[in-house]
């Protein structure tokens, strides 16, 4: 009888994952192609009024000079926009799978000069598809255009951001404690965030669902903790929304930090905790490469085209070892890490900040606890150091990718920074 019971109840959470997903399929497809129904004339009257950076010397900027994690990506953002703007001939379904740009041959490579013509009426451009991913930020961009132009959307997303993270460290400190608080808050400048993060489009996506997902679990983590199956299905949520709204950036943010905070949270031994991390990672996995996979199918179908083979042959060089500046020469995948990590972090002030905190926290709670005990906290701790490994295995088998967009994909590594400081840290609620 409990054997039936319990094939009977696997079946019913089984179910209810499914319907998640095609509901999530569903939801994203009708929403991407509702916003291709929107005309595309006030959109380029409002990119047309904004100002946009031309010259290849302008679209990786650094706010700080010298400091990589201050680069802001401005290629992307002219591709979006580009995106966004586009008006196609094709049928409002077929142009949502297809997501093209539109380029110019004289203007070469110059994504801002491309998206200055159209938007200038300029005739006899060329198109281009990205057809591989959802464009999922159409939907909230395409409409922001009607109304806004690109400055007053970045005033908007950097107080938008801005807001969401004091809600978040608000959230923080009254479930972890102000130490707590105080680390997340400065590592986060490390990052960028919020000054970078909230003047670029490409970062917004996954640094919003990051500060959403956080807080939501915060907020309600008495309903989730009650209910494995509502917590499951939040992560695999997660995980399609990243996958859905993502330009393949910093992706695994969406996975640690919420992860990070659930642990900090979790009032279980080790092994426990250990069995959490893996599920709750599979589950987010499971709903990233379902959503991606779905817009391959889709596409495939309504554009009677392998999509499959494209999205599979960028994956296969985005995980190789080739060097993307030599195609003749490959590279060491550690030396992926070294650029993302070492090479970007491994400033005077963030060591100095780090060594403070780790010297802070030792001191305190060594006195306050005693080796023995902080020892032993320190042991139940290390589930931390693990979650923080995360965003550092996706460098290792991305390393193309990485060592391409060295200067984003580095922020990911917010949560390995964070899990190594509160390593030393005692949560005190």
């Amino acid at each position: 009888m409990k054997i039936c019971n319990t094939i009977k109840e696997r079946g019913n959470n089984l179910f209810k994952y499914m319907c998640a997903v095609f509901f999530g399929i569903f939801v994203g497809f009708i929403l991407i192609n509702f916003v291709y129904l929107i005309p595309t004339e006030p959109l380029k009257k409002n990119i047309s009024s904004s100002a946009i950076y031309t010259g290849e010397e302008n679209l990786h900027p650094q706010v700080v000079d010298g400091y990589v994690n201050s680069t802001l990506d401005l290629l992307t953002d002219y591709v979006m926009l580009n995106t966004a703007v586009n008006k196609s001939d094709k049928p409002f379904y077929e142009a949502a799978m297809s997501s093209n740009n539109i380029y110019y041959n004289e203007n070469n490579q110059d994504v801002a000069q491309n998206l200055i013509d159209y938007c200038d009426e300029k005739s006899d451009y060329l198109t281009t598809s990205y057809e591989r991913y959802w464009h999922g930020y159409l939907v909230f961009l395409k409409p922001l255009l009607i109304f806004f132009n690109i400055q007053d959307i970045t005033m908007l997303n950097f107080t938008t951001q801005l807001i969401l993270f004091s809600i978040l460290i608000y959230f923080i400190s009254k479930t972890n404690g102000l130490l707590c608080s105080i680390c997340f808050a400065i590592v986060s400048s490390f990052i960028g965030f919020p000054l970078i993060t909230g003047m670029n489009l490409q970062y917004t996506s996954i640094i919003l669902i990051s500060l959403i997902s956080s807080i939501i679990l915060l907020w309600k983590k008495e309903w989730l903790f009650e209910d494995k199956i509502r917590l499951n299905i939040m992560f695999l949520v997660v995980g399609m929304m990243t996958s859905y709204m993502d330009f393949l950036t910093f992706p695994t943010l969406t996975l640690t930090l919420p992860l990070i905070l659930f642990i900090l949270n979790l009032k279980l031994c080790n092994k426990e905790k250990i069995v959490y991390v893996f599920k709750l990672s599979l589950f987010w996995v499971f709903g990233y490469i379902l959503m991606w996979g779905s817009k391959w199918l889709l596409a495939s179908i309504i554009l009677n085209q392998n999509v499959f083979k494209n999205a599979i042959d960028s994956i296969l060089l985005r995980t190789s070892i080739d060097n993307p500046f030599n195609s003749s020469e490959k590279f060491s995948r550690i030396f992926s890490i070294k650029k993302t990590l070492i090479d970007v972090y491994l400033r005077k002030p963030t060591v100095l900040f780090a060594l403070s905190f780790i010297f802070f926290s030792m001191q305190k709670y060594l006195r306050k606890l005693g080796l023995k005990k902080y020892l032993i906290v320190l042991k139940e701790n290390l589930i931390l150091l693990f979650i923080g490994l995360i965003p550092l295995v996706f460098i290792f088998l991305s390393a193309n990718h990485a060592i391409v967009h060295f200067y984003f994909v580095n922020k990911q590594l917010f949560t390995t920074i964070i899990a190594v400081l509160l390593f030393f840290n005692v949560n005190e609620r």
